[in-house]
């Protein structure tokens, strides 16, 4: 008897009760990324909090002792996680980067996700396959979606 297929329950939270947009559609992409990628099946439930840069300093520096700027903290318990993305940031980096917000939102979110599957980008070599990972899971957004 085949085992049914366990899939993590995705919640956004954004500050003062807003909302993502198309957290829909965002959900349903992030689970087929899992699907396709992951090993892992003891994962049961993924909270995505967007928070302010100040926020996401704090808890750089409070639990990685790191003073520099960040995107995203993802912080991994097992059978839960919590990832944290600061919006100002990406719009920095989607400028830096020429690409559009909402493209650097979605490979931000997956990044967070790579990390709960074991990928470390603290490595040059671990970034460029952390990347390309990235790219191949932004690419399966057109397919969801075309």
């Amino acid at each position: 008897m085949r085992r049914a297929e366990v899939l993590p329950i995705i919640r956004f939270h954004a500050p003062d009760g807003g909302k993502l947009r198309h957290a829909h559609q965002h959900r349903h992409w992030l689970l087929h990324c899992w699907k396709q990628l992951s090993l892992r099946r003891d994962v049961q439930r993924i909270d995505y909090y967007f928070v302010s840069r100040e926020t996401i300093s704090d808890l750089h520096k409070k639990f990685l002792s790191d003073d520099r700027e960040t995107d995203i903290l993802t912080f991994d318990y097992g059978e839960s996680a919590e990832i944290f993305i600061c919006p100002s940031v990406i719009r920095e980096h989607a400028q830096r980067y020429q690409t559009t917000f909402a493209m650097e939102m979605r490979r931000v979110m997956i990044h967070g996700v790579l990390h709960m599957l074991g990928f470390d980008d603290s490595e040059e070599s671990a970034q460029e396959a952390m990347r390309h990972i990235e790219d191949f899971c932004l690419e399966e957004w057109k397919n969801c979606f075309t």
